[in-house]
């Protein structure tokens, strides 16, 4: 008996050292790190039950009418955290005509930790379009830090990660749309699967995304979860 008691304690032990290493990797992206941030970050202050989609960086004129189609098809408001150097003005029109949501993800994409408070406020300012309805950010790479984190709330925003890490900007780790829905539905070594509450991180720029965003809404439903309306 003190044997099996020990085997459940170890068993137990390493599931939740799995759980933890895919918790810290939905908190980082390529290049970002893991920091000490309150959960209503890591959620975007999403204080509903309903799962958001969110779309990093920028995206071609096509990717983004697909992606647009998508989500209109079944009724899904994402928000949109495109770099403004890198998006046509053009594009985020598009979007808001779509009736989904602008945040900011900066000028150029830059590390925010590496700069100073006035380059990161910049970064904020520069980051806004005409277009841009709401005052959720998202750093660059994941990567935060105190200084980041402190001009971001001085400006009125406020910082955005993710729960779920699709991982569509990684070409070892994503090779077929199958990968990306998985991940979202089941979870892996990468990341958790999606909860109620959670905040889902994709890419504009990722090479299988616009084809499987379809699956990830109908993997985000089969698992009982509710996408944020359009209507609402």
């Amino acid at each position: 008996m003190k044997h099996l008691r020990f085997f459940i304690v170890f068993v137990l032990s390493l599931l939740f050292a799995d759980f933890s290493s895919a918790s810290a990797a939905a908190a980082s992206t390529h290049r970002g790190t893991s920091v000490a941030v309150s959960p209503s970050t890591f959620n975007c202050y999403n204080h509903s039950n309903y799962v958001q989609l969110t779309f990093d960086d920028t995206a071609s004129a096509s990717t983004l009418k697909s992606l647009l189609a998508t989500l209109t098809k079944y009724n899904v408001k994402a928000t949109f955290f495109f770099n403004t150097m890198n998006t046509p003005i053009a594009e985020f029109k598009m979007i808001r005509a779509a009736g989904m949501n602008i945040g900011n993800h900066t000028y150029d994409h830059a590390n925010l930790t590496g700069l100073s408070a006035t380059a990161i406020r910049s970064e904020w300012l520069r980051g806004r379009s005409s277009y841009t309805n709401s005052n959720l950010m998202r750093p660059p790479y994941g990567a935060t830090n105190r200084t980041v984190r402190s001009v971001i709330s001085s400006l009125g925003g406020l910082q955005c990660l993710w729960t779920v890490d699709t991982m569509d900007w990684s070409r070892s780790a994503t090779q077929s749309t199958g990968d990306i829905i998985r991940r979202v539905r089941y979870g892996d070594r990468w990341t958790p699967p999606v909860y109620a509450g959670g905040v889902v991180l994709m890419h504009g720029t990722g090479r299988y995304t616009a084809a499987a965003l379809e699956g990830v809404v109908k993997a985000v439903r089969a698992r009982g979860l509710e996408l944020q309306r359009l209507t609402a």
